[in-house]
Formats: C-alpha cells, sequence, structure tokens
C-alpha cells in the first residue's frame, strides 16, 4: 500500500469515528430527555391547581393521622408510620429520618411544605401512587357516608 492511501484510510477511520461518537452522544441526549419527559407530566394549569389541592388534603389527612394528639405536631418520637400504607411510608422515609436525625417536630404547615417538596422530587410512578392514595381514602369516606346514611330513617313523599 502506498502512502496517501494509508493516510486516506486514516482520515475515513478518523472521520467515521468521529461520527460515531457524536451519533453516541446524540443517542444519550435523547435517552435523557426522554427521562426527564416520562418524570414530568404536561398538565395544563388547571390540572396542576387539582393536583396542588389533592396533595394538600392528602397531607392534611396524613398529618391527622401521624400527629400527636396532644400538641398537635409531628414529630420522630410522636407518631406511629404503621397507621399508613406500606407504599406512602415508603416516600416519607426522608421525612421521617430527617425528623429522628434533627429531632425536629412539624406543625400542619411545615408539613404540607416539606411533602410538597418531597412531592416535587419523586419519580411519576411514585407521584401516582400518592394520587391513588387519596382517591382511594376519598372512596371509602363517601361509602363509610353512604352507609351512615342508612341507619337513619326516612321517607320519601
Amino acid at each position: 500500500m502506498t502512502e496517501p492511501k494509508i493516510k486516506r484510510i486514516l482520515k475515513l477511520y478518523e472521520n467515521h469515528k468521529i461520527k460515531k461518537e457524536k451519533i453516541e452522544d446524540l443517542k444519550e441526549k435523547n435517552k435523557k430527555e426522554i427521562d426527564i419527559k416520562i418524570n414530568t407530566a404536561h398538565i395544563n394549569k388547571k390540572s396542576n391547581q387539582i393536583i396542588n389541592e389533592i396533595q394538600t388534603k392528602l397531607y392534611v389527612h396524613l398529618f391527622q393521622i401521624l400527629s400527636d394528639k396532644n400538641t398537635n405536631l409531628v414529630n420522630a418520637d410522636s407518631f406511629d408510620i404503621n397507621y399508613i400504607h406500606n407504599k406512602i411510608k415508603f416516600i416519607f422515609i426522608p421525612l421521617i429520618n430527617e425528623l429522628k436525625e434533627q429531632n425536629e417536630s412539624l406543625n400542619l404547615n411545615e408539613f404540607i411544605i416539606a411533602s410538597k417538596h418531597i412531592y416535587s422530587s419523586l419519580p411519576l410512578q411514585l407521584k401516582q401512587i400518592l394520587i391513588d392514595y387519596y382517591l382511594s381514602i376519598n372512596k371509602s369516606k363517601k361509602f363509610q357516608s353512604v352507609l351512615e346514611s342508612m341507619n337513619y330513617p326516612f321517607k320519601v313523599v
């Protein structure tokens, strides 16, 4: 082989190598963009408002379960995590651990703010678990209300 031919082959090899690296970079970039899209929901303003209201109601419900009835505060010593669903426990473990480590207490507003920070860092699947949990609580409350209404006699006139 002649030297110019070897140089052309090396040049072709280098060009191919550069193109391959660019393709790999593009694949990695696309993968990251897909991961971001998967973990974020594209919702309109009204949907966001509804989800925010659901979150707040859920966190108030959890606060009522977890708070100390005397002090109306949540701290690591006063609540029993066994009263909430296992999947929800998993989501709130970082908050529980932080309360234990720092020996802190949270009032209702602080608990809601901390919970919303946790929510914002969750992947979409865990966010859905929280929403589904709230909806299941809401359904059971409605069902309980219907059962209670059956206890009262009434007449249709």
